[in-house]
């Protein structure tokens, strides 16, 4: 065949637009020892499909699951019994949790509202060293004439 044809059929090959007879004579062409440089990287492509045509799906080789045995049943069950356990602990222990009273209650708030106080003092603070920074550079935007 020619190398133009060639070329044409490989491109209809990997659009995926071929007829079997045009794979059949790719196969064949790239069986070849001589195949020009510029197509000699599909070469092993077509010489793999060549090679490996004659391989199929034997049923002898699947492997299907088989069922536990006695042994993985009565661990498995323990596993679930254990969990069962760990779960009724934890909602046991979930629902004897201490309840403050309404005084601890509003002392805890008192202490957080304190907190928040003291952590947005601070935050203005910082805000007010940007206000200073951003004086600085339109002053230096002024001196330098961007």
């Amino acid at each position: 065949m020619e190398l133009a044809n060639i070329k044409k059929i490989v491109e209809k090959y990997f659009d995926g637009n071929t007829s079997l007879e045009e794979e059949k004579a790719l196969q064949k062409y790239f069986a070849q020892a001589h195949v020009p440089e510029e197509l000699q990287a599909y070469q092993p492509l077509f010489q793999f499909f060549e090679t490996n045509t004659d391989e199929s799906f034997n049923m002898d080789t699947l492997v299907l699951p088989t069922t536990p045995k006695k042994s993985k049943l009565i661990i498995m069950s323990w596993f679930a019994a254990a969990a069962s356990l760990v779960l009724l602990v934890s909602i046991y222990f979930q629902q004897s949790k201490p309840h403050y009273s309404k005084a601890e209650q509003i002392a805890a708030y008192m202490e957080y509202k304190k907190a928040m106080y003291l952590l947005g003092g601070e935050i203005n603070k910082g805000v007010a060293q940007l206000a200073v920074i951003d004086t600085y550079e339109q002053t230096k935007n002024k001196i330098i004439k961007k």
